[in-house]
């Protein structure tokens, strides 16, 4: 496989096994760091340091609502809700 063929395709996409580590809004579908996580000592066990660094680097701290919506999903849904 290139180089350039791996930089197209997401962290995700390469390990799927980080998947553990990454939340999602149903809703929007928004992909982030799970925010109950200690980013600061993290390390992905059976990973080299290189893939915390890249994590930090690709996605965002991603906080989900009890409902499991991102912050942008949850205020429309209280808005929508306050128009009925």
């Amino acid at each position: 496989m290139s180089h350039s063929k791996l930089e197209r395709q997401s962290l995700e996409e390469r390990f799927p096994r980080l998947s553990r580590w990454l939340v999602a809004c149903p809703t929007c579908g928004r992909k982030g760091r799970d925010a109950t996580a200690d980013w600061d000592t993290f390390q992905p066990p059976g990973f080299g340091p290189w893939v915390r660094d890249e994590m930090l680097r690709s996605y965002g701290v991603l906080p989900l609502d009890p409902s499991g919506l991102c912050a942008d999903c949850a205020a429309a849904v209280a808005a929508a809700q306050s128009i009925d």
